[in-house]
């Protein structure tokens, strides 16, 4: 399974929600489980 740059994707972290935006939409690339790990941190502040 690819992922591209700009998909949106909806996390639960315990009982807070959020759908996330991973990567730059414009960008017209493959993301990677990096892009994926820095993105859910930033957002849950983890």
């Amino acid at each position: 399974m690819v992922l591209r740059s700009g998909i949106i994707i909806p996390f639960q972290f315990r009982d807070t929600k959020k759908l996330l935006m991973i990567g730059d939409p414009e960008e017209n690339r493959n993301l990677n489980i990096w892009d994926l790990k820095n993105v859910v941190r930033a957002a849950f502040g983890i």
